[in-house]
Parts: C-alpha cells; structure tokens; sequence
C-alpha cells in the first residue's frame, strides 16, 4: 500500500511544534480523498537525539492519532 511520506526535522525543543503539525494534519485531513482509499501517513523526524519521555510521549500521540486516520507504524527509533 502507497503511503504520504512527510519527514520533519527537530531538536528536542522543536518536537512539540512538530506534533503540533502532524496533529493539525490529521485533523484536517478529508477522510473522503481518493474515493474513500485512505493511504496512511508516514511521519519521519529526523533529529541527532531525542529523549526516552519525548519519544513514549511521540508513541502515544501515534496511537491517538491513528484512530482517526491510519498511520505506518515504523516505531523506531535511531
């Protein structure tokens, strides 16, 4: 399945305004586009490091988010 691969870079500082943007993504996301043939988005964050709590805090805002349009879940971390 085709995905909409969006790569986001942050520092530490920068993360919570990155969810910010993939959250409003989401939101505002036409489930309708494409007839209904909803293709997953796949969030990459590229950063030289990210803490253990931001990235439990990045797994939880996935799962929320998923319910409302599907997500790739890769979840690594590297």
């Amino acid at each position: 399945m085709q995905n909409y691969p969006i790569l986001l870079t942050a520092t530490e500082n920068y993360v919570p305004f990155a969810t910010c943007l993939i959250t409003s993504i989401i939101y505002n996301t036409n489930k309708i586009v494409g007839g209904g043939q909803n293709k997953p988005y796949c969030f990459y964050i590229l950063s030289d490091f990210l803490s253990k709590s931001t990235q439990e805090k990045l797994s939880k805002l996935q799962a929320k988010l998923s319910i409302i349009y599907p997500f790739r879940n890769h979840d690594s971390f590297v």
